[in-house]
């Protein structure tokens, strides 16, 4: 993943219409689909905070409130502090597993905001893409990403390889706690 970091007044020639159309047509499914995906992930979040922490449908109902209100960061950090002090207290002996898993969800969403932030119309030769704006003492920088199929397939693949994780991590932390492992 190649990205280039520019002051905002130095900027990279804009693709042409023909290109950025095409481009774009290329792009597409791939955006969409790491949009789903990775919504997709975010509701597997959302149950497995719901299954920690309640266990009746009213329960189910109150935690659902809270849920729809947090952001996914948010969200990450309750799940992780969760399974973190059910491990600790009950030595599961998962704390490296739990530090891989959180890494491996903040970078999708690291990965996932580029696509959902991204400045598509303004694509510039070379495929970059203004992704991120930063602010720092010495000017105002546009971080561009080179988007090619090959690593928008990697950023989908990566998606669904983490929510299997999650999945995988869910399973094996029920077992261990409930000692059917």
């Amino acid at each position: 993943m190649e990205e280039k970091t520019l002051q905002r007044r130095d900027y990279l020639a804009d693709l042409s219409g023909r290109k950025l159309d095409s481009f774009l047509e290329r792009a597409a499914p791939y955006i969409g689909f790491i949009m789903i995906e990775f919504n997709s992930l975010e509701a597997i979040i959302d149950f497995c905070i719901k299954e920690i922490l309640s266990h009746s449908e009213f329960g189910d109902d109150m935690i659902f409130v809270f849920l729809a209100e947090m952001s996914y960061s948010s969200k990450v950090t309750c799940l992780m502090n969760l399974y973190g002090q059910i491990n600790k207290g009950c030595d599961l002996g998962l704390k490296d597993k739990l530090v891989d898993l959180e890494k491996q969800l903040r970078e999708v969403a690291r990965r996932r905001n580029q696509y959902a932030h991204g400045h598509w119309s303004d694509v510039a030769e070379g495929n970059f893409l203004p992704v991120k704006v930063t602010a720092k003492r010495d000017g105002v920088y546009h971080v561009y990403r080179k988007f090619h199929v090959k690593d928008m397939r990697a950023d989908l693949r990566l998606i669904q390889k983490t929510q299997v994780l999650l999945d995988k991590f869910d399973e094996l932390f029920n077992d261990k706690l409930h000692r059917r492992a």
